[in-house]
């Protein structure tokens, strides 16, 4: 049996097409948004949720039902309705035109699953059960909460920006870069980052660009 392959996707400039107004819908179509996406919401009736982050971020609303070959030119496609016979109409078309599909409540007729995550800064911490069991994962990710912390967040952040600055020191020796960065990076660094000890973690960095 496969495995679904993780990934992370870039969404700015995407096609991208939500299916579906009700709560689902607007939670998805929020998340489209906050990776840089510009969905086309299609749906007979929206909700004030979805209303309201459509006229807040420009979005286009198309207020009809589903018609056969609406997915077409699409690269995602989330069928988030109310109604399976629909949802399984708009799987079936996302298919044929080759576009990744998420439908709510039927992970065996998807081919994109969506984890449940964490963001913090540039750490993102995603868990999935595959489609079988939704709230376990949504457990295991409170339980990770303590970990992907606003510090650990500001601490991604930061070597982030540090990495310019390696590069620029060490252009041309890789096996002196990757020594700095095993040195810096410790369980301890870990731990400072996750308290959010911002000064202990730069003073860290100093010592160890000063001694590499």
């Amino acid at each position: 049996m496969s495995r679904p392959y993780p990934v992370l996707l870039e969404l700015e400039g995407a096609p991208v097409l939500v299916v579906g107004g009700g709560v689902v819908a607007a939670r998805r179509t929020a998340a489209l948004v906050e990776a840089g996406a510009r969905p086309l919401v299609i749906a007979p009736r929206t909700g004030a949720a979805l209303d309201d982050l459509a006229a807040r971020e420009g979005l286009t609303l198309h207020r009809r039902a589903y018609r056969s070959g609406d997915a077409r030119g699409f690269r995602i496609v989330m069928a988030a309705t109310g109604d399976r016979e629909v949802n399984a109409a708009v799987a079936a078309d996302a298919a044929a035109a080759g576009a990744w599909v998420s439908v709510v409540d039927d992970p065996a007729a998807s081919t994109l699953h969506l984890p449940a995550a964490l963001r913090s800064g540039e750490v993102t911490v995603a868990v999935s059960t595959g489609g079988a069991a939704p709230l376990l994962a949504r457990r295991l990710r409170d339980r990770l909460e303590r970990l992907v912390t606003p510090g650990l967040g500001r601490a991604s952040e930061r070597l982030l920006a540090l990495r310019a600055r390696v590069r620029e020191r060490w252009p041309d020796d890789e096996p002196r870069r990757r020594a700095f960065w095993f040195a810096l990076i410790t369980d301890e660094f870990l731990e400072r980052a996750i308290e959010g000890r911002d000064e202990e973690l730069e003073n860290r960095i100093e010592v160890c660009l000063s001694q590499s």
